[in-house]
């Protein structure tokens, strides 16, 4: 069954473009037919990294913004087939598409929350998975991913920014939820498949170890394995690809060979396991 995903906390910097683009490319090494979408506007995002920056201001060709309220066109009419996976590239114009739907014919200011939705089964007929990278600060752009795919995994820093950021994924699921109950007919219930400890230092600082300690005492979905703080994710975000086709070209020292672990162990996620069936190495040390 197609799955969709978005990577979302509430927070800026917690690596969610950086986990879209890497778990799309150990679901594509897996043999699926993978599709990422950038549906955050800002500068410096997926479609910048996988070197097609200069989509985001073109004028020429009707972008992801335009289409989304053009219904006589799709999206995928506009992929972009990357070396690791199919791209839909993000535009400028997505910031404003509250003043787009206001104009388009025939939409009124409820359905912004669902442009995405409406292009999502033509998207998982043609593909496997669907991982979406929506902008960090809450809004349309944000309720348009998160009705489209239903499916939320949330990297997070084992900080006090962190713990407020999943509070605030928590709560913006919860609002959304209770919003659509009121309006007949719509079924919306949203899953969060699991929180991944990111940029976890080997050596732990007291804060993180507190942190840690947190979420083990609550009920929460956390990961049993975690994202270390490596500067090789870094470098193959500036060389413009995925660790792992880092790793190909350059080839990583064993020690630094975690970080290939834990992405496979976010794409297990996105594959449906259950967070107890999912390879817990690398495991952090307390």
């Amino acid at each position: 069954m197609p799955k969709a995903v978005t990577f979302w906390t509430e927070a800026g910097g917690t690596g969610k473009t950086t986990f879209t683009v890497n778990t799309a490319a150990a679901l594509s090494r897996r043999g699926y037919d993978v599709l990422a979408i950038d549906f955050d506007p800002q500068n410096a995002g997926m479609t910048d990294h996988m070197g097609y920056g200069e989509w985001a201001s073109r004028d020429d060709y009707e972008n992801i913004a335009e289409l989304l309220v053009d219904d006589e066109q799709r999206l995928h009419e506009i992929v972009i087939e990357t070396q690791e996976f199919d791209l839909i590239p993000t535009h400028n114009d997505l910031a404003n598409i509250e003043s787009k739907v206001e104009a388009a014919d025939g939409l009124d200011s409820g359905s912004k929350h669902w442009l995405l939705h409406h292009e999502m089964a033509d998207l998982t007929e043609r593909y496997d998975y669907v991982l979406v990278d929506p902008p960090a600060t809450t809004g349309t752009l944000v309720s348009n991913a998160m009705v489209a795919t239903q499916n939320v995994v949330a990297p997070a820093e084992m900080t006090d920014k962190g713990i407020a950021a999943i509070g605030g994924l928590e709560e913006e699921l919860a609002a959304m939820e209770r919003g659509f109950d009121r309006i007949p007919g719509v079924d919306v219930s949203f899953s969060i498949l699991g929180i991944v400890p990111n940029r976890v230092r080997k050596r732990q600082t007291n804060k993180q170890q507190e942190v840690f300690a947190e979420l083990e005492a609550s009920d929460r979905l956390i990961t049993p394995f975690v994202v270390y703080k490596r500067s090789k994710i870094s470098d193959a975000w500036g060389e413009g690809m995925s660790v792992f086709r880092y790793h190909d070209e350059y080839e990583l020292r064993d020690y630094q060979l975690d970080v290939l672990d834990s992405f496979n162990g976010v794409a297990d996620l996105v594959e449906g396991k259950p967070l107890d069936a999912v390879d817990a190495e690398p495991e952090v040390a307390h």
